[in-house]
């Protein structure tokens, strides 16, 4: 929660940058496992939150749903050459209002896209990360994705 004296999260130039520490239980609490289960997302930014963020500050994987420019992520080993039949859990977290705007289309198009890499995928819940007063401005929407398949998205030629 916000401290009462912080302006309105709409105006904090540094929003982005707080809320972080609510993730691990969020994620622990909705039945990862980071002795056995591996994180990932489709943006950058978020694979990299997830990365540090963490239980045990595994490195997450980025696994580009959407053909973006390549990044960090994208020269090391990806999750088919290391966590192929195993299980993970993807992330899209959001600010408001975008969150609210986007969390029913988001959670649809996940689910559909996450199933071609998976021969199991399942919304587990859009946890809190950040209230302001009892209005959430900040969530991570959390799918449960089994039996990672040996296939990845095409390369992108974005750099």
């Amino acid at each position: 929660i916000l401290a009462p004296y912080a302006p309105p999260y709409r105006l904090l130039p540094f929003k982005h940058n707080i809320g972080w520490n609510a993730l691990n239980q969020a994620l622990t609490t909705r039945g990862y496992d980071p002795e056995h289960d591996f994180l990932l997302s489709d943006k950058y930014q978020t694979s990299s939150i997830l990365s540090f963020y963490g239980a045990k500050q595994q490195r997450a994987y980025f696994l580009n749903l959407q053909g973006m420019r390549n990044n960090q992520f994208s020269y090391w080993p990806s999750l088919q050459e290391e966590r192929q039949g195993q299980k993970g859990y993807f992330v899209w977290i959001e600010n408001s209002p975008h969150l609210e705007r986007e969390a029913k289309t988001k959670t649809e198009y996940y689910q559909h896209a996450l199933q071609r890499y998976f021969k199991k995928v399942e919304v587990v819940d859009l946890a809190p990360l950040l209230y302001e007063g009892d209005k959430l401005v900040k969530g991570a929407l959390i799918f449960r994705c089994e039996d990672c398949k040996n296939l990845k998205p095409a390369d992108s030629v974005l750099y």
